[in-house]
This record gives C-alpha cells, sequence and structure tokens, in this order.
C-alpha cells in the first residue's frame, strides 16, 4: 500500500509501498496493546452508555411533544366539526338584502 500523496501526485517521492495486512496488523496490535487498557475501556463504556441515554431521553421528548401536539389538533378539529355541525344546524339568519327582495316581490304581487 503506498502513499496516498505519491499515487495521486502531491509531490510525495517517496515509492515505497506497506503490505496492507501488515500494516492493519501493526495498527490492531497497537490498538490492543496500548489504547484498550481498563481504564480507556471503562472509560468508552461509560461515555457509549451516557450517550445512548441522552439519545433515548431526547427521543422520548421529541415523542411526548409530537403527542401533545396531536391531541391539540384532535381537540381543534373535533372543535371544528361540532361547529361546522351547529352552524349546518342553525336555521339561516335573514339578511337585509333577503328582505328587499321579498318586499319587492310581495309589491309586484299586488
Amino acid at each position: 500500500m503506498p502513499c496516498t500523496n505519491h499515487v495521486l501526485g502531491n509531490g510525495c517521492d517517496d515509492a515505497c509501498a506497506v503490505d496492507r495486512k501488515a500494516l492493519e496488523s501493526r495498527v490492531l496490535t497497537g490498538l490492543r496493546e496500548r489504547m484498550m487498557t481498563p481504564e480507556i475501556d471503562a472509560e468508552v463504556m461509560r461515555a457509549y452508555s451516557q450517550e445512548t441515554n441522552r439519545l433515548n431521553r431526547q427521543r422520548r421528548s421529541s415523542l411526548e411533544s409530537t403527542r401533545h401536539e396531536l391531541a391539540e389538533a384532535r381537540k381543534g378539529h373535533r372543535g371544528d366539526r361540532a361547529r361546522h355541525r351547529a352552524t349546518r344546524l342553525a336555521p339561516r339568519p335573514v339578511r337585509p338584502a333577503d328582505r328587499a327582495c321579498g318586499q319587492t316581490d310581495s309589491l309586484t304581487a299586488r
């Protein structure tokens, strides 16, 4: 595996290549021996647990907020339906224009 800058022609003159398996082995050995100490392992687990809990709280909060909005929308919708039903069943008010038409008709009927 050669240097990326050498492959892309970005100024690296080192044409030395390292075998991919050897590189992976070196990296994994370094991680295992130097980074996975019990202290670091405990810190990783603590951070993972905290982040998971934070995301769960955020999800629950968002869910509760959405449920509240839905309940409010349903209340409003029920109110709209009740108002519509009430106006549909209520007698229609007589408008001044309707009265004028009625008076004209009664005058022409004479």
